[in-house]
């Protein structure tokens, strides 16, 4: 119970941080954003998955949850990018800013799937 609880609570904060800081007026130049989308999608990303990967024990159907991951991260950015726009006059929907996003998100789901490659043969070892 503690595991769903933790999950859950772990996917609220990063969904709430990402969404405030999306809405937010900062002020970063030009250049340096996309790299800030980068960082934030691939840790959203690679804690989000982490977590579920630790929360439920059937480990076979969890690259499949990784392609949902995928494309679900692709559309929130989106969806966050198109709306900031119309919620914030200084920020602007841009398309370098989702690739950022898309980047990011493709690259923390490849490493994953790395680590449950490792971390199941790890586990085969053992058994033997």
């Amino acid at each position: 119970m503690l595991r769903i609880v933790l999950l859950i609570f772990t996917v609220t904060l990063f969904l709430c941080l990402g969404i405030y800081l999306s809405f937010s007026s900062i002020n970063i130049p030009h250049g340096y954003d996309k790299i800030l989308h980068f960082m934030a999608y691939f840790m959203a990303t690679i804690i989000v998955s982490l977590s579920f990967y630790y929360v439920f024990t059937n480990k076979h159907w969890f690259n499949y949850f990784l392609i949902v991951i995928c494309i679900l991260g692709a559309i929130v950015g989106a969806v966050i990018e198109k709306l900031q726009e119309y919620y914030n006059p200084i920020r602007e929907c841009e398309t370098n800013d989702w690739l950022a996003n898309i980047t990011g998100i493709s690259i923390a789901i490849l490493v994953i799937y790395l680590f449950n490659i490792y971390d199941n043969r790890k586990k085969e070892r053992n058994r033997e």
